[in-house]
């Protein structure tokens, strides 16, 4: 496996608002460029959203956190999951969803889900071929939203 980051550093799941293109940035500012290098490393939107499909695919077979997403709207968390990526990679898009506290809470998230979940994410970026450093870009930026994924215990 790619991951040569700590998984207890983090990676967090999405939900948030209905099946749409993701909200695209309008311009530039002098602190983000629209688009950065792990954007393009990730294949741009398109890779973006053929990640967060292989992982849905690996997700259905991942019995340990598969139950999940058992009630949830799966376009809706695709979309959402695709505009998180893009807007975390440095991509034209603006995830405009839930916080990550209330996307979770109350699922009493265990750090064995957690990991599966990181796991899972890591093997649908290997099996599309995304390059190491990109999947280790992508996990260092999803890391500082563990703690906001594995605390919610209460609804």
């Amino acid at each position: 496996m790619a991951l040569l980051i700590s998984l207890s550093g983090g990676f967090g799941l999405l939900g948030g608002c209905a099946t749409q293109t993701p909200i695209m940035h309008s311009g530039t500012s002098a602190s983000q460029p629209v688009e950065d290098e792990l954007f393009q490393a990730l294949g741009g939107l398109e890779g973006i959203e053929n990640i967060a499909d292989q992982f849905l695919y690996r997700l259905a077979d991942n019995d340990k956190v598969v139950h999940f997403w058992r009630n949830s709207n799966i376009e809706r968390f695709r979309t959402q999951f695709v505009s998180h990526l893009c807007d975390l990679s440095g991509g034209p898009c603006v995830y405009e969803g839930d916080t990550m506290e209330a996307v979770h809470r109350g699922m009493d998230i265990r750090q064995s889900h957690f990991n599966s979940v990181a796991e899972t994410l890591v093997l649908a970026m290997e099996d599309l071929h995304v390059p190491t450093a990109a999947i280790n870009g992508l996990i260092a930026r999803l890391a500082p939203l563990h703690d906001a994924v594995r605390s919610q215990l209460e609804n």
